[in-house]
């Protein structure tokens, strides 16, 4: 099954999902933002990119979270330039506070597929790029719930990857920073 079926696929599974799921204290919104990324284990400098997506989170109780996304990223290292479509699964431990405020500690799994890749350097040749990768996404949300349900938040994340960025150059691979804004809907407090 191609990168673009996979992509459909899941996205048709959270819509399908997101009706039973918002009676049920569901939150689905919006996230984008910057990262930063490099390559671990080469001497390249770090490159800013773009990241947006959307997310579905659902409670399992008061202080646990459960979220799945969708996000176009765009990741490499100095002349190298890597475009995905990443799926994260990660669970959260949500600390509220009185006032709407809270933060979310969250790890997960990820994956990663590749859409495009442009590169100036002979080292990293787009070719050899490897079309999927498995990350382990990491962070923090801090965020502010209003009375109407609506979720503003500031998502700082970094993702470890487990895999190779290239098959002919064992052990390189993606760093990646994210600074996003999170803006969703779900039931009112």
């Amino acid at each position: 099954m191609n990168r673009t079926k996979i992509f459909f696929l899941l996205a048709s599974i959270c819509l399908t999902a997101a009706g039973p799921l918002a009676a049920q204290g569901a939150l689905f919104g919006i996230a984008g933002g910057a990262v930063n990324s490099d390559f671990r284990n080469a001497s390249t400098s770090s490159k800013w990119g773009a990241t947006a997506g959307v997310f579905g989170a659902f409670r399992a109780n008061r202080n646990i979270i459960v979220t799945l996304e969708g996000n176009w990223t765009q990741k490499g290292a100095s002349n190298t330039r890597i475009n995905y479509i990443e799926v994260p699964l990660m669970f959260g431990a949500v600390l509220p506070m009185d006032n709407g405020m809270g933060f979310r500690l969250y790890a997960g799994a990820e994956l990663d597929f590749k859409v495009a890749c442009s590169s100036s350097d002979v080292v990293f040749n787009c070719n050899s790029a490897n079309g999927t990768l498995f990350t382990i996404p990491f962070g923090v949300v801090i965020g502010k719930t209003s009375r109407s349900g609506t979720f503003v938040g500031l998502d700082i994340r970094y993702s470890a990857s487990l895999t190779d960025t290239f098959s002919n150059i064992p052990s390189l691979w993606n760093r990646t920073w994210y600074f996003r804004l999170q803006i969703g809907k779900g039931p009112g407090r």
